[in-house]
């Protein structure tokens, strides 16, 4: 039983996109622990000095899960992913680095907070909107949102399908050149602040340019949601929450920015379209409700309720419109609340269904096995047991994980074994220097099964035929004799004795589940199996695991004689120290001890 990074050994992976080619590198070792550049490129970076490659790694994939959603697994996937993107393109930030990650954090703060500010300066208080400290916001802004889209060429790409980020810099730009550039392009540059900066105060025409100004800043700028709307979506994915959790944090959003950006627009367009006139239509809301010279906040809650009710009830709320300007507004919210409706009821109804099936399928599964325990009189307390242990093992589903594997086709079952399972065959060192094909094969032989509290793998003084991975949890080792020797965790393994002995090893330790966990079991049964399709290869499995028991020997010989040197110094000084005493008493007068603390003193410290 060892913890995974402690295997000194090397691996051979797959190289990118070229399954031929294979990349040999080390694993993660004692000398050299998780994270950080990788050993076999540190002579590949510019400079060597320490804080260059913490420099370097905050545009490598993150160590941190948060960060990196899950594109890879274990401290093993880390290790890999960076050595490839050193290897191949070390100039390209990737996608699910800490850099990305804060630049992408702060660009879409900065703009909630202008999609927030901005329309309802350019609605309501305009002349604030061309002060030279709002402009300079604006034009940072869009400066900022232009950088980004410069730094978009150079930013890997994770494709949203198969989670696999894309480095070659070429294929980047060629996609993002096919989709997304020219609208980023329009929605980003900087309309509103080339043309203010071309007015001047002499001009005729400023009141009317200063509309067609604001009215092309409010629809540009309306654009820009889109950045927040993917941003939201990112977060979501990386804190793991569920499909319902996900589509209502974004539905959220998307219906508090519709009422803001509709209260300005209600107010915006009468107020545009009556800048050049001198005396406001009387046809107008804004009119009927006296509203033109009441305070700003006045001026934004009722266009804020105009706005609400044409989202919640669908018509002009108690005022009809009359002018042309008010009906497009009024329609055109009616028709975005509509498509939000839509969107809303039939992405939550498919969900309500989907989740209803599969709880329904769940629940009469439950209902079967409850059935059967009161037939056979279990106890309540192993019924409670087992009834956790269905509950943790399918989580609220009921498919079964072998009849979904036996549907699909040679490759693609392996595939999808290869990544789930290759990170716990590779890190074991017994299986270290076996070839790729072999521990592929190994990875098909793993059973996937739940443990609940209190469940004892392996007893002592019994014989063992499986091999256990832990996937998940927590479990405690146990001597003979009741004395907890070792905690194991994710990552680690026990049990490999039964694959290497050529009869049927009985166990000295046991093994016992502290927490609910998820391992992956080998049999010595298909262990067997597979060894005979590759002759040769358990003979290199014993080797390593011989040198694995040589090093823990002599560890444990270096421990014993250092602990045999521990015992002779202590008698060392023990004996000393009695001979110190025996000449003080000797040799002193009995008034030459001042007193009884002097000679413990000198006892303890006769120097």
């Amino acid at each position: 039983m060892y913890s995974t990074p402690l295997a000194p050994s090397r691996e051979v992976l797959t190289a990118l996109d070229e399954p031929d080619i294979e990349i040999e590198y080390p694993l993660l070792t004692e000398t050299h622990p998780p994270g950080g550049i990788p050993m076999q490129c540190e002579n590949e970076l510019l400079l060597p000095y320490k804080w260059y490659k913490k420099l370097r790694c905050w545009f490598l994939v993150s160590d941190n899960w948060v960060v990196q959603s899950g594109i890879v697994r274990g401290y093993l996937g880390l290790y890999h992913e960076r050595f490839l993107h050193l290897l191949s393109f070390p100039y390209v930030i990737h996608p699910f680095s800490n850099f990305y990650c804060v630049w992408v954090s702060v660009i879409c703060f900065l703009l909630t907070i202008s999609l927030i500010i901005e329309p309802y300066l350019i609605s309501f208080q305009w002349y604030d909107f061309v002060k030279n400290k709002n402009k300079a916001y604006s034009l940072t802004m869009s400066v900022l949102l232009l950088m980004d889209m410069a730094l978009t060429f150079i930013v890997g790409r994770a494709d949203p399908n198969t989670m696999r980020v894309i480095l070659d810099p070429i294929v980047v730009r060629r996609k993002y050149m096919s989709c997304k550039f020219w609208f980023d392009l329009v929605t980003r540059f900087p309309y509103d602040s080339i043309i203010l900066a071309s007015l001047s105060d002499a001009d005729e025409m400023v009141k009317t340019k200063l509309a067609t100004v604001r009215l092309v800043a409010f629809f540009v700028k309306l654009f820009r949601f889109q950045k927040v709307y993917s941003f939201l979506y990112r977060c979501a994915t990386a804190f793991h929450f569920s499909a319902w959790g996900t589509q209502m944090l974004i539905h959220g959003f998307l219906v508090a920015f519709c009422v803001h950006w509709g209260a300005c627009l209600h107010w915006l367009l009468p107020d545009v379209f009556n800048a050049g006139l001198a005396k406001p239509q009387e046809m107008s809301w804004v009119t009927k409700h006296n509203l033109w010279k009441t305070e700003y906040h006045i001026q934004y809650i009722n266009s804020f309720l105009r706005s609400l009710g044409n989202l919640l009830t669908l018509d002009g709320g108690d005022f009809t419109p009359r002018l042309p300007e008010e009906m497009f507004c009024t329609a055109l919210l009616i028709v975005v609340a509509q498509s939000i409706f839509a969107f809303f009821v039939s992405t939550f109804s498919s969900m309500i269904i989907e989740f209803q099936k599969e709880d329904d399928r769940y629940l009469e599964m439950l209902a079967c096995v409850e059935e059967y325990l009161r037939f056979r009189r279990i106890p309540e307390w192993l019924r409670q047991r087992v009834l956790t242990y269905y509950d943790k093992k399918y989580k609220g589903h009921s498919y079964s994980e072998k009849q979904i594997l036996d549907t699909m086709s040679t490759n693609i079952r392996l595939d999808v074994l290869a990544h789930s399972n290759t990170v716990l065959i590779d890190s074991c060192y017994l299986f270290a220097d076996a070839p790729l094909n072999v521990r592929l094969s190994l990875v098909q032989c793993l059973t996937y099964d739940i443990c609940v509290p209190g469940d004892v793998m392996m007893s002592s003084d019994t014989n063992t035929f499986n091999m256990y991975f832990i996937h998940e949890g927590r479990f405690r080792v146990f001597t003979k004799f009741g004395g907890c020797v070792k905690m194991l965790s994710t990552g680690d393994f026990f049990g490999e004795t039964a694959l290497l002995c050529p009869t049927t090893p009985r166990l000295m330790t046991t093994v016992v589940a502290i927490t609910f966990a998820e391992v992956y079991k080998l049999s010595k049964k298909a262990y067997t199996k597979c060894m005979l399709q590759f002759p040769g290869v358990h003979e290199i499995i014993a080797d390593a695991a011989m040198k694995k028991i040589n090093k823990e020997l002599l560890k444990f010989d270096r421990e014993i004689e250092r602990a045999e040197h521990i015992l002779q110094w202590k008698e060392f000084l023990k004996q000393r120290r009695s001979q110190k005493v025996e000449e003080f008493y000797r040799d002193a007068d009995a008034n030459r001890v001042p007193s009884y603390y002097r000679a413990l003193q000198f006892v303890y410290d006769p120097d």
